[in-house]
């Protein structure tokens, strides 16, 4: 699903795999990401139709071909 948020555009999709979590260590401050399964629901965010498809690539745990596929069926090459 797409929708706009706030200006930008957004895609709610599930995430296609599991994801085993992570700790990052950053200017002093700990961020602890759990382990997520498959088929959760994930909101991936961009300004402008090529940011939301680098993000589905980046943040959503898609293949480049797979971020491309999805941003196909947006009609928002014209953006």
């Amino acid at each position: 699903m797409l929708s706009y948020s706030e200006g930008g555009l957004k895609v709610i999709t599930s995430q296609p795999c599991d994801e085993p979590g992570s700790v990052e260590v950053d200017s002093g401050s700990t961020l602890i990401f759990p382990p997520t399964e498959a088929g959760r629901e994930i909101h991936v965010e961009g300004e402008t139709p090529q940011e939301l498809e680098a993000n589905l690539f980046q943040d959503g745990y898609f293949t480049e071909e797979e971020a491309k596929q999805i941003m196909s069926m947006t009609n928002l090459s014209n953006m």
